[in-house]
């Protein structure tokens, strides 16, 4: 294999392993409260029990990384967390399913905390929340399913934030993406799910994305100006309204992994046979490309490392 190409298969490799890192933190097994050897716990989810054997035996938990509180009252979220005796060593934070309306102001103990889920609050107030978070150097924030339609501006102060998930709201103003701008580390953005029928004109001064999702949405055309994200690597545009291969994405300057299965797509621009591109794979399954059409892009794309048509 020639030194080029086996730095891109590295590259691709590792691209697709970053973009996983972040959720495979919510996704390990955690351990319960009933635990016989606390000690040796990291991961501690007490969603099902109650609140006072929680309270009773939190404090024989002395290295735990990861608090899982999903599903707790607002007050409850608040005493437990209050009960921690160590809450620097907490690395991650899942607050789903809480039915929160404003974060605890205990919640400001957590100087380490890195990861923040808030999945399924709708009613919390985003610009007291992003107050009391300003000064906890949170990496990756989880507010899916919210209903939020817009930003407030104080977003900005969250200048560590690299990865966030907007999955399942309605965000499409130009200036919420303004406001995302204002934040250097920002690598990863979900808008899954967002109702989208194009994109907005703001995202694409998101200059520093690597990966962007905007899967399950109805958007019909990528517009020129999303060639201006010159860094962006990876992009899920599946379950869209896609009747051919936007161009536009054959013309990105670092574009490596796309995934667009499930949409309309029944042809592909010849763009897509120039050696110029960078794209070293590609998910096309369940669109609507014949059998010759198939056939004749399977060779077209022979040197990709990964390919799915």
């Amino acid at each position: 294999m020639k030194t080029k190409p086996f730095l891109l298969f590295i590259t691709f490799i590792a691209l697709c392993l970053e973009s996983c890192n972040t959720y495979s933190t919510f996704y390990k097994p955690n351990d319960t409260i009933y635990n016989k050897t606390p000690n040796k716990v990291n991961r501690l989810n007490v969603e099902n029990a109650k609140l006072d054997l929680v309270l009773n035996n939190i404090e024989k938990y002395h290295n735990i990384r990861v608090l899982n509180l999903s599903s707790k009252t607002n007050i409850e979220v608040d005493t437990i967390l209050q009960s921690i005796r160590q809450p620097l060593k907490i690395k991650v934070l899942i607050l789903n399913n809480c039915n929160l309306k404003q974060l605890p102001q205990s919640i400001i103990r957590f100087k380490n905390l890195s990861q923040l889920s808030l999945n399924n609050n709708p009613k919390l107030n985003l610009t007291d929340a992003f107050n009391k978070l300003e000064k906890i150097h949170l990496q990756f924030i989880n507010l899916q399913n919210n209903n939020i339609t817009a930003l407030p501006k104080n977003i900005t102060k969250m200048q560590w934030l690299v990865d966030f998930n907007l999955s399942g709201n309605t965000v499409n103003t130009n200036q919420s993406f303004n406001y995302l701008k204002e934040l250097p580390r920002l690598k990863s953005l979900w808008l899954t799910n967002n109702k989208l029928n194009h994109l907005p004109k703001a995202l694409f001064n998101l200059t520093s994305l690597k990966c962007l999702y905007i899967e399950h949405n109805n958007i019909y055309n990528i517009p020129e100006a999303m060639k201006t994200m010159k860094k962006l690597w990876i992009i899920h545009a599946g379950h869209n309204k896609f009747k051919t291969l936007p161009k536009t994405f054959a013309k990105m300057p670092a574009l490596l992994l796309l995934h667009i299965n499930n949409c309309e797509i029944d042809s592909i621009p010849s763009c897509y046979s120039s050696k110029t591109s960078k794209i070293a794979g590609i998910i096309l399954d369940h669109n609507k490309l014949s059998k010759k059409k198939k056939n004749y892009w399977k060779k077209e794309f022979h040197n990709f490392f990964l390919l799915s048509i």
